[in-house]
């Protein structure tokens, strides 16, 4: 791997219930709960001897849990570490002391206006993002572009190339799940390809690049510079993503879209790649100790990062 890098679903709660999501976020299907805190602190001392320095902290909304504050402090304790947080922004207030320079919160946006999602950029919302930008904290907004807010996005980039915003589009996951239903019409009915916006990126910015976020993993990442060192990134699925070679012969490679990107921690104890769903790669962490995950780990990444 290029950069060690876990995605941590801390909880499956969330106090919005966004259309597009599944109801245990990106912790695995028919798990509910939380992570107990002392495990969590035993499995991230584990990633950490293993050389893991980047985290993403989400759930579920990881601002609903208890301990969000104890655990940033835990793993910010570490002078290389970088932890991003993924979050509605409903809660984030709370946690603003615990907050630094190595951390980067990313607000899931869907707009500037629109009413599908409970997720718009209210003046409340954009009052906080404003706090923390004076704190000198890293925002991000990340927004899922549909044919229910297609025609906000061009207002989107222009904002937040004004507000110094980074700004990351990404297109609707097909899923059997949305909210806990199966809604097989849902993706057909409201997905909206990120090609037809692609009119309005020059408009902002003429630096386009090509690249991706870690070489030879996830879904290709394209790309524009923004004003004074900000950037709109686009995460488009129709593009392909990367692969292991064991993912050659998996059943469920035609409906995996985001290939093999980072590993994840799920409510459940449950270590996987990205989003898989073959539970034959999945490992199962609960009675492991701490030498016996980090024997765990380095077989997950032997097996999904050497031969990617």
């Amino acid at each position: 791997m290029n950069s060690k890098y876990v995605a941590i679903a801390v909880t499956t709660e969330c106090n919005l219930k966004c259309p597009y999501c599944q109801s245990t976020g990106e912790s695995i299907p028919n798990v509910q709960g939380i992570w107990n805190y002392n495990r969590l602190k035993e499995v991230i001392t584990a990633f950490l001897k293993v050389g893991y320095r980047n985290f993403r902290i989400t759930g579920g909304e990881p601002t609903t849990v208890p301990y969000l504050g104890e655990l940033l402090e835990f793993i910010l304790q570490n002078p290389d570490v970088r932890v991003r947080i993924n979050t509605n922004g409903c809660n984030i207030e709370k946690y603003i002391d615990h907050l630094s320079s190595q951390t980067e919160v990313i607000f899931s946006i869907d707009g500037l206006k629109n009413v599908f999602s409970p997720k718009k950029l209210t003046d409340e919302l954009l009052k906080k993002i404003q706090y923390l930008q004076s704190k000198n904290i890293s925002i991000r907004l990340n927004c899922v572009v549909t044919k229910q807010n297609a025609d906000e996005i061009p207002e989107l980039i222009q904002f937040c190339s004004e507000e110094g915003l980074d700004l990351k589009l990404l297109d609707l996951s097909p899923r059997a799940e949305y909210q806990g239903k199966i809604e097989n019409d849902f993706w057909n009915n409201n997905y909206f390809e990120l090609n037809k916006l692609r009119i309005h990126f020059p408009k902002v910015s003429s630096d386009f690049r090509t690249n991706m976020i870690k070489k030879g993993t996830g879904i290709p990442m394209s790309g524009y510079s923004l004003e004074n060192g900000h950037w709109l990134q686009i995460k488009d699925s129709s593009k392909g993503a990367y692969y292991a070679s064991v993912c050659n012969n998996c059943q469920y490679k035609d409906n995996c879209i985001e290939g093999v990107f980072s590993l994840s921690l799920s409510v459940g104890e449950i270590l996987r790649i990205a989003n898989c769903v073959n539970q034959n790669y999945w490992i199962k962490l609960s009675g492991l100790n701490q030498r016996q995950i980090e024997e765990e780990l380095k077989k997950m990444e032997n097996l999904f990062f050497s031969n990617s």
